[in-house]
C-alpha cells in the first residue's frame, strides 16, 4: 500500500517511523486538508505529495537524532 495524503496525520500522531512530529504550519496543513477533499485532485497527485510529506518528516527525523548524537559524542569527548 503507498502513502498518500493521511500519512501526514499518521506522522503527526507518533503511528509511523519519525520520532517527532512534523510541523508545516498552519498554512500548508490546510492547504493539504483541503487538497485530500478536493475530488478534482487527481489521486496519483495526492499519492505524490503524501510521499514528499513522508520523506520531509522521515528527513527531519534523521536530522534531529543525528543532531543529538553529535551533543552526546561532544560530551564524551571531554
Amino acid at each position: 500500500m503507498k502513502p498518500t495524503l493521511s500519512s501526514l496525520s499518521l506522522v503527526k500522531e507518533g503511528r509511523r517511523r519519525p520520532t517527532k512530529p512534523l510541523d508545516l504550519g498552519d498554512d500548508i496543513e490546510s492547504a493539504v486538508d483541503r487538497m485530500e477533499r478536493d475530488q478534482s485532485v487527481p489521486p496519483h497527485m495526492k499519492t505524490i505529495l503524501g510521499q514528499l510529506i513522508q520523506k520531509f518528516a522521515t528527513v527531519e527525523a534523521l536530522v534531529e537524532e543525528n543532531r543529538l548524537l553529535r551533543e552526546e559524542l561532544q560530551g564524551l569527548r571531554k
